[in-house]
């Protein structure tokens, strides 16, 4: 009887233990589609239009990591883009993202991200 009261406990247990835990609807791998960078009032650059080139973000729990590549239309020059840091989610928004030495606010907006 022992240990029927036991296995009976045990398996809500493992059973719990398995469940995932819900994760944020930005953590994965995206494809960077649109940038803009904006300096005051202005739009400074975007992507596609003053560069060319990809990027791609990896989203964890509380960290993200990019690496691209671009080259610049004015003149050429090619750029590798890379880095990582800390996050916090705001409501929809997202910011600050924590680089070494910087904080800076980021606006993401995902689309179709069904299948």
């Amino acid at each position: 009887m022992k240990r029927i009261i036991l296995i009976s406990l045990i398996i809500p247990l493992i059973i719990g233990s398995c469940t995932q835990q819900r994760s944020s609807p930005i953590e994965g791998t995206w494809q960077l589609v649109f940038s803009q960078a904006i300096a005051g009032d202005t739009i400074s650059e975007t992507l596609p239009g003053d560069y060319t080139g990809s990027q791609v973000k990896t989203w964890t729990k509380n960290y993200v990591m990019w690496v691209g590549h671009y080259t610049r239309l004015i003149d050429t020059v090619t750029i590798d883009n890379y880095g990582g840091g800390t996050y916090k989610l705001e409501g929809d928004k997202h910011g600050p993202l924590i680089t070494i030495g910087k904080s800076i606010k980021v606006l993401i907006m995902l689309k179709n991200m069904s299948g």
